[in-house]
């Protein structure tokens, strides 16, 4: 069996948006136009994938983007073209364009490349044949791809595709039916037909569109035709079911220099001239493999499909460049053959020599197994990290499966080579907890963990509704349903007619197990493989798959460990002496699966129990003791346990072995890592390595706990180190497990309650995304060093979960922490404080305030690094209790509690903080800004007994105005005028006056509010005995409203009621002083006596009707 060295990962090539364009509209089919309407969901769904003939542009220079993907679906009738970057310092927006055509692509006949404009433009040009026999090409700039936000958009659009791309029929391609469409330039492409001959299709530079056909000189066309006028002649016929073939069909071809390199169907290597258009060398593939190779292969030709035989690969060696020829010989199980190639010019011409390097450079294919026919789909040889050393990857396929091998080749004496597979990630998910229901699980699988995408689930549930429920398309039709989100919809379908009753259990899992397996089923043919990709710039290996892409990368030493655990070798690559490591995991995995996964999952909650536990008291020894008796005990076969001691035994020290695999998780910090903002794309690589590390890191910890669990340890104090190492780790991989099921919209960045998950969009990419703000150039060894290095000893540190912890109560969403965290939470200072604000923003009022008070003098003698106060800074209006005296300590929680509304607790906060040394623990500065911050968050909440009490120690004149004016506003504004009279303000009394009469005066045409305040002024001022003060303000407003009275005769009552309690009040005083001062104008005033003011009020009721003067009276 061959080493697992590498992994497959799944990752996403996410762009912000994609511009979609019709081409010639007007030649579209009725067919083509209503396709889309009443479409089989699977049909629609497989529209979707990819087809066979993909690939991935590499731009030859420094831009953005660096690499176009390009897919054809639809049925062939679209183009998707996908700007790819890892990277992408500049923040510059990225788009996909897709490409709707009038007629189907024909199966391998489209071709893309690169070149500048004359107006020195980067740009692309696509050069494809249609079914009809047309030559479709688009050209397209690299900006065309980019979003810009000052509105210059890409111009771009349907009308005007024949600015962008161009229809043609330089030759009858539907009498010489094309094979396959090669490039050899941007300007030159070269049609291999399926009679065997060979047409260059070159492009005017200047006008790419202008296409002139070059026939290669062969006579293979003539020969075609003898056989279709003398059909009994078979001399150059061959019995194929495609009746347009002939033995010197190309079936690949590559071109080096001037040459182009093809294999055909007759098993012959045959290389042109490009420029001369004629064929200069021909050899038997039978002959390229040496004479010690048996060769079985009872079949006259090779299969007409075109099909990956050829790759080419050109390296400097010492400043001098070398070429090297792969040919795949598909002969008996396979034959990989690499070749150097030397082209020369001399006056006799160009000659160009395939040069055979011997035996040391033909390999045989080592496949899986005999039985199953293995085709290889596509293969390439690239110059490895070390020194002379080359690597083949090889993608074999058998229908819809596919392995992925490596051929290590080291160019040194011995020639070593070896063959490593590559291994699939895996994302089993089990139940939470025992409390979780199948409906919960099931929905966090299917929506929170990022396996499926929204058309995999809709899809499934079109399907589902036609098979599995009763009335195959009643949520389809019912208009009630049409606004539910995708989530809502599933929920309701699976629900449908399950009876509540004691097998609801069992039915509702059997329907949810339904739908997760037809969602299975179109996971798995969206990521069935195509071809590799491999990125030169970052050396790592893409496979582009049906509907994405999987990164293929070195496993880590644990996964390399955990891989290859059934394997009997003693080394791996680099990593030797490790016969016992790979032996011992093999065996403690054995013994895990011998025990029911039901048992599994209740030592796991009860581990986790364990890891939460913060009773520093309780002994771990006896808890570990516990969870045996509760959870093990008697739930496993005991032949299985004395088999386990007694392989065990084998080992000299198995404490040494446990603390070796461990020390593999703890990472080793890098120094330094070049930086580089990461784009979607290089976050969901990021994140997808890390999910798979720390899954095989999980499940080896777990292995290590259930060994524990199970035997009877007697070093305790070994046993103690190592689960000081083991728990914290558990620990932190349950809090990132946790992180991973919280995901944001992609547009509103709100809590994902609706969609499928995407893992670049969830809360440990923003957690990551904050930690490593500059993040790191993607590369093949920087990706393992970064998440090896930093990540990994990022998740083991208390900053990981306090970091969650913040972001998700700064932005709101402290009921999650409440959910999901608060568990982990541990007695630290830090954490005591980040529950006790937990609670508070969850409306547990109590218990913050319980906790604040019990953890007191803990919080208050802390002292933050200024690693933490980084940290902590987005909650800054709590860190104030750090470092802190009681008094202040308690200040600030009065006006945390009151920025909650939590106006008892402010309350309680503020008495204890208000002691006699309350005053002489600030500096004035400080308490002036204390009790101003007070006095606005209480004023703001219309606790106005608390503003009072903080106005009446602001001591600024100016801020104490602006402070009573805002006092007052807020009064009225809540209808508590009274309230100015409910505390003593002896000290502000001229302030507060002034503040009242501005107001009243303020408006001159308003007569309510400005009575209003008249009225509040009077009983101001009669509060502190100003009698005639408060007099003077009810007959400046009878004075300033004269001219209302006639206009409104509630207003005449009004002011004849005004005048009755000023002469009421005025005749209470002695005789000479019964008179009034009122202001005539700005520099005027004026007296007015009694006896003038009852003239004045009696001149007014006389005036009153009959009606209004009953209403007066009584």
């Amino acid at each position: 069996m061959m080493v697992a060295r590498y992994l497959e990962t799944n990752v996403r090539a996410a762009v912000e948006e994609t511009l979609e364009l019709d081409v010639a509209r007007g030649l579209w089919s009725k067919k083509r136009l209503n396709r889309q309407e009443d479409q089989d969901p699977e049909l629609s769904f497989k529209d979707k994938l990819t087809e066979d003939d993909t690939g991935v542009l590499t731009i030859n220079s420094n831009t953005i983007p660096g690499k176009i993907s390009y897919r054809i679906v639809d049925q062939r009738h679209s183009l998707v073209l996908t700007p790819l970057a890892l990277n992408n310092n500049f923040n510059i927006k990225l788009k996909s364009i897709k490409i709707n055509l009038p007629d189907g692509i024909r199966s391998n006949c489209l071709t893309i490349n690169q070149f500048i404009t004359q107006q020195d433009e980067h740009s692309i040009v696509i050069d494809l044949i249609s079914d009809a026999g047309m030559v479709i090409t688009i050209l397209l700039k690299l900006s065309d791809f980019t979003i810009n936000n000052n509105n210059n958009h890409s111009q771009l659009n349907s009308s005007n595709y024949h600015e962008w791309c161009k229809i043609s029929n330089p030759y009858s391609f539907d009498i010489r039916i094309p094979h396959f469409l090669h490039s050899f330039s941007y300007d030159q492409s070269i049609v291999l037909l399926k009679d065997g001959g060979i047409i260059g299709l070159q492009k005017n530079p200047g006008k790419l569109e202008e296409i002139t056909t070059i026939i290669f000189n062969d006579n293979s066309y003539f020969e075609n035709l003898g056989n279709f006028f003398k059909p009994w002649s078979q001399s150059n016929q061959i019995k194929l079911k495609d009746s347009n073939l002939s033995p010197k069909t190309a079936i690949d071809a590559l071109n080096f220099n001037d040459y182009l390199i093809t294999i055909t169907i007759n098993k012959k290597l045959r290389i042109w001239s490009i420029s001369k258009q004629s064929l200069i060398l021909e050899k038997d593939l039978i002959d390229l493999i040496s004479s010690n190779q048996k060769i079985t292969t009872n079949k006259p030709f090779l299969d007409p499909s075109p099909t990956k035989l050829l790759d080419l690969l050109t390296i400097n060696i010492d400043g001098v460049e070398q070429t090297y020829l792969s040919i795949f010989l598909p002969f008996g199980s396979g034959f990989f053959k690499i070749f150097q190639l030397d082209a020369s010019s001399s006056s006799s011409g160009q000659s160009i020599d395939v040069k055979d390097l011997g035996t040391n450079f033909e390999y045989e294919a080592t496949l899986p197994d005999s039985t199953t026919i293995w085709l290889v789909a596509d293969f390439k040889l690239i110059k490895s990290n070390s020194i002379d050393s080359l690597d083949l990857w090889v993608l074999w396929k058998s229908n819809t499966s596919s392995i992925i091998q490596n051929l290590k080749i080291q160019q040194n004496l011995t020639f070593k080579i070896q063959w490593f597979e590559v291994s699939n990630s895996t994302q089993d998910l089990t139940k939470l907890s025992d409390s979780e229901t199948w409906s919960e699980f099931y929905l966090r699988k299917i929506f929170e963990s990022d396996i499926y995408s929204n058309d995999i689930i809709s899809t499934a549930l079109k399907i589902y509704q036609q098979h599995f429920t009763t009335t195959s398309t009643a949520l389809e039709e019912d208009s009630l349903l049409d606004d539910l989100s995708i989530r809502e919809k599933v929920v309701k379908t699976i629900g449908q007619n399950i009876i509540i009753d004691k097998n609801y259990d069992d039915n509702i899992k059997k329907q949810w197990s339904r739908f997760d397996t037809l969602c299975k089923e179109f996971q798995k043919q969206s990521n069935e493989h195509l071809k590799f990709h491999i990125d030169l710039d970052s050396n790592l290996i893409f496979l582009i798959n049906r509907l994405d892409f999987s990164l293929i990368r070195k496993t880590s030493n644990s996964e390399l460990l955990s891989q290859n655990k059934h394997l009997k070798i003693s080394s791996i690559d680099k990593f030797d002496d490790i016969e016992n490591h790979l032996k011992f995991l093999n065996i403690i995995s054995n013994f895990k699966k011998s025990i029911s996964s039901d048992v599994l999952d209740n030592v796991k909650n009860s581990l986790i129990r364990l890891i939460n536990n913060t009773d520093t008291n309780s002994n771990i020894f006896d808890n570990l003791s516990k969870i045996y008796l509760e959870t093990l005990n008697d739930k496993f076969n005991p032949n299985n346990l004395s088999n386990l001691v007694e392989e065990l035994s084998s080992f000299d020290d198995i404490f040494k072995i446990i603390k070796e695999l461990l020390s593999l998780q703890d990472g080793q910090e890098q120094q330094f890592i070049t930086k580089g903002k990461l784009t979607k794309f290089g976050t969901s690589i990021v994140l997808n390595s890390l999910k798979d590390i720390v899954k095989i890191n999980q499940e080896i910890l777990f292995d290590l706990l259930i060994l524990l669990l199970v035997l009877e340890i007697y070093k305790k104090d070994e046993l103690e180190l190592i689960l000081s190492k083991i728990l914290p780790k558990f620990k932190s991989y349950q809090i990132l497990e946790k992180s991973l099921y919280i995901n944001f919209n992609e547009f509103t960045n709100k809590l994902e309650l609706d969609e499928s998950s995407i893992l670049e969009n969830g809360l440990i990419s923003k957690i990551i995304d904050l930690k490593f703000p500059t993040g790191f150039l993607i590369n093949e060894v920087n990706l393992n060093d970064f998440i090896n290095g930093q990540l990994i000893p990022f998740l083991n540190s208390s900053e990981f979960i306090y970091s969650i912890s913040i972001y998700l109560i700064s932005n709101n969403y402290s009921s999650l922490v409440y959910t999901h965290f608060l568990q982990f939470f541990d007695s630290s200072p830090i954490f005591k404080w980040l529950k006790a604000i937990t609670f508070l923003k969850t409306n547990q009022t109590l218990k913050a305030e319980k906790i604040f008070l019990q953890n007191s003098q803990t919080i208050t003698k802390y002292i933050l690094k200024d690693s933490e106060k980084e940290l902590l800074k987005s909650l800054e209006d709590f860190t104030v209790l750090f470092k802190s005296s009681l008094t202040k300590y308690y200040f600030n929680l009065a006006i945390i509690f009151l920025h909650d509304l939590k106006f008892q607790s402010a309350l309680k906060f503020i008495n204890l903080s208000i002691a006699d040394n309350f005053n002489s623990e600030f500096d004035s500065e400080h308490l002036e800004e204390k009790y101003f911050v007070l006095f606005n968050i209480a004023n703001d909440l219309s606790n106005f007994e608390i503003s009072a009490r903080a106005l009446d120690n602001l001591k600024n004149p100016q801020r104490k105005k602006e402070a009573f004016e805002t006092f007052i506003y807020g009064l009225y504004k809540n209808g508590e005028t009274r309230v100015l009279n409910y505390f003593d303000f002896t000290s502000d009394y001229k302030l507060i006056d002034s503040i009242l009469l501005t107001k009243a005066q303020s408006f001159p045409n308003d007569l309510k509010k400005s009575l209003f305040f008249y009225q509040t002024l009077y009983a101001f001022r009669l509060k502190y005995k100003s009698y005639r003060g408060a007099l003077e303000s009810l007959y400046e407003f009878i004075y300033k409203f004269q001219s209302f009275i006639e206009i409104d005769e509630s207003v005449k009552l009004t002011i004849a009621e005004l005048y009755s309690t000023i002469l009421n009040l005025l005749i209470t005083l002695p005789k000479d002083e019964q008179w009034l001062i009122y202001q005539i104008n700005s520099n005027e005033q004026n007296v007015i006596n009694y006896k003038e003011l009852k003239e004045e009020q009696l001149k007014l009721t006389n005036s009153f009707s009959k009606e209004l003067k009953l209403r007066y009276l009584s």
